[in-house]
């Protein structure tokens, strides 16, 4: 199944909730780790054990992409991947935002300006609902087998279920526990997510390095 969302894009796009705030995880991990996979799928990086390797230094076609990239480049040795993401969190990449501009200019998001008294924030609901059940729907046909795992989704759930927004690609936290142990299951015998496991493990140690509760007012 195409889609017209990078695999980032997708990942923020589930992180916000359908009234549009964030869920209760900070998306900047996922998104970093999101980039990462995404340079390995255009051949400029690849995942040796627990660090980063260039293997192209031709730059990315994706501004954000390529700002990461260049970044990784101008390191003296290749990072190890915890290390990097680590970074990646307290860089001035603005990556929720770019992201976000993205869903926005494909008007996979939109904007509500709201207010709380004399506070002002702004809410991120979905426009196209129908996108996002489809992505949603076809995740969830991964998990179960009855369609085949292709890459783009495997790394889509394991870095959704990572940053603890898989449940959101389900009716309920019920059907999702239930589901649980297919999930396990097919990240644990795809040789794609073993071999992404350290870019998941650096992200979900980066989540608790830095996951706060959002209220829901913010964005």
């Amino acid at each position: 199944m195409e889609t017209e969302l990078k695999l980032k894009e997708a990942f923020l796009m589930f992180a916000y909730s359908p009234k549009g705030s964030l869920n209760s995880v900070q998306p900047e991990p996922g998104i970093a780790a999101a980039i990462l996979m995404e340079l390995v799928r255009e051949g400029k990086i690849a995942l040796e054990g627990k660090r980063l390797k260039i293997i192209s230094h031709k730059t990315s076609a994706d501004d954000l992409n390529n700002d990461i990239f260049q970044y990784l480049k101008s390191r003296k040795k290749p990072p190890k991947i915890k290390d990097f993401l680590s970074l990646l969190n307290w860089k001035s990449f603005h990556m929720k935002k770019r992201v976000r501009a993205e869903l926005l200019k494909k008007r996979v998001l939109i904007e509500e300006r709201k207010r709380f008294l004399f506070i002002p924030y702004r809410l991120y609901p979905p426009s196209k609902r129908r996108l996002k059940e489809q992505l949603a729907r076809h995740i969830r046909a991964t998990i179960d087998g009855k369609v085949d795992a292709e890459e783009y989704y495997l790394s889509l759930i394991a870095l959704l279920e990572a940053g603890q927004i898989l449940r959101q690609v389900y009716d309920s936290r019920k059907e999702y526990r239930a589901h649980k142990s297919k999930i396990k299951e097919i990240l644990n015998n795809s040789k794609l997510a073993k071999g992404m496991s350290e870019t998941i493990q650096a992200m979900q140690m980066a989540l608790i390095t830095t996951t706060v509760i959002i209220p829901a007012t913010t964005s």
